[in-house]
């Protein structure tokens, strides 16, 4: 009944979706636009979907980064309160998430670091000199 509010949603959630996967960031989805606009852009993600028996596709698609994994099927869109796409982790297929990063943090003195009071030098030096 609601056209153009119906097609907006569909291309957000089409939008959101591709750029979540193309980002490496795996997702549920439980409506066609994300399948259409799957079809549409020529991405190729690797799938899994779930139902009474599991199947797994690898596409291995460039444009898709590690971790871009769709899954299909996990809850009947009656279920996802209006939700078309939401983020999945499936820890059965932990191995698509690629390895863990290492990082390191510290709350000492960094000289490459600007204090409060050279920050705020800094802010009025470039304001005063337009």
């Amino acid at each position: 009944m609601q056209v153009y509010s119906s097609v907006i949603n569909a291309w957000k959630t089409a939008l959101e979706t591709m750029e979540n996967l193309v980002d490496g960031r795996p997702q549920a989805v439980n409506n066609g636009s994300a399948l259409l606009a799957l079809s549409t852009w020529h991405l190729y993600p690797d799938i899994i979907v779930s139902s009474s028996s599991s199947a797994e596709v690898y596409m291995n698609d460039p444009m898709i980064a590690a971790g871009g994994v769709l899954t299909l099927g996990l809850l009947k869109p009656d279920t996802i309160e209006g939700r078309g796409v939401h983020w999945s982790l499936s820890l059965a297929h932990l191995r698509h998430y690629g390895h863990p990063i290492r990082k390191e943090k510290s709350f000492g003195y960094d000289p490459a670091r600007l204090t409060i009071p050279e920050l705020f030098q800094a802010a009025l030096g470039s304001r005063l000199g337009k």
